[in-house]
């Protein structure tokens, strides 16, 4: 359970981010990848203290 945790709030926030911008298709999901990899990574890393 305490793995999903930083997948779970970098998923949440780069779904936000996309929907505030709204992208089309493919520059969405290019730019999500993105944002998610690198929050996905802080988030563990900060988790992990």
């Amino acid at each position: 359970m305490k793995d999903l945790l930083p997948l779970i709030i970098s998923l949440l926030i780069t779904l936000i981010i996309l929907n505030i911008l709204k992208l089309s298709f493919l520059p969405g999901f290019i730019l999500g990848s993105i944002i998610w990899s690198i929050l996905h990574y802080n988030i563990k890393k900060f988790l992990k203290g």
